[in-house]
């Protein structure tokens, strides 16, 4: 069983703290979200997540995060800040043969060329610390129209270059753009909470006295009704996560 997940891209708006948020926290069944975060925002704000943050450059704390790789008892993910991403790669560079205790190393990306770049730039890192690539995968994210061919709107990660470091390129890791996933963001809830939320908005609504409580109580009811098929997209992407590890 994968018990060691690192999440992370020298790019930052990609959606790593997302992904961890929504399918790998509540699908792997956490305990804890371990963040190398010093710079951005995280998920702190949510009260459905437990976090633990660490500083890339202390070196103490690194034995702490190893001793963390060491445990076979539960699931770890590690969400790797874009701001951090070097000093943390620059540990493994000088603690060798670290990145085998990795199971799992996801990379999302977004169709953009700057991201797409920095992607390459972290793949390029992976590769110099002779990472096997059988265990990274990048995720095709926040893709406006998942009709469209993906070759096109990810050049760069089907390049040769790219794909000459060994990199498994899944076409199922796509997840589509959708400012749901904002609003919840902004109410601090994911989706696997809304989906449970037994709150009847409507009856608040009725309650409300004046309109922006409405509009709010109105705004949650939709949130929560297409949480249902949100949550089936998420479903079927975890599965397909696993279903592209479990193929090595």
């Amino acid at each position: 069983m994968t018990k060691n997940i690192m999440v992370l891209n020298n790019s930052g708006n990609v959606g790593k703290t997302w992904l961890v948020r929504e399918i790998l926290y509540p699908y792997l069944n956490a305990d804890i979200s371990y963040e190398i975060e010093t710079k951005n925002d995280s998920n702190k704000g949510f009260s459905g997540i437990k976090v633990k943050s660490f500083d890339a450059k202390d070196e103490d704390e690194f034995v702490e995060i190893y001793n963390l790789m060491l445990d076979d008892e539960q699931v770890k993910i590690f969400d790797v800040g874009s701001g951090d991403v070097k000093e943390f790669i620059n540990q493994f560079k000088e603690n060798e043969g670290v990145f085998e205790f990795i199971d799992m190393i996801l990379i999302p990306t977004v169709p953009s060329d700057k991201e797409l770049e920095d992607t390459v730039v972290t793949l390029e890192d992976l590769a110099g610390l002779d990472v096997d690539f059988k265990k990274v995968r990048v995720i095709f994210n926040k893709i406006e129209d998942l009709n469209k061919n993906l070759e096109a709107k990810f050049p760069q990660i089907f390049s040769k270059k790219v794909l000459n470091l060994g990199l498994i390129v899944d076409k199922k890791l796509v997840l589509k753009k959708d400012n749901f996933f904002n609003k919840l963001a902004k109410a601090k809830i994911t989706t696997n909470e809304l989906v449970a939320d037994k709150t009847d908005y409507l009856a608040l609504r009725k309650e409300a006295n004046t309109n922006q409580e409405k509009l709010q109580f109105a705004e949650m009811d939709l949130l929560k009704r297409k949480s249902k098929s949100v949550k089936k997209i998420l479903d079927t992407f975890f599965d397909n996560l696993i279903e592209s590890f479990s193929c090595e």
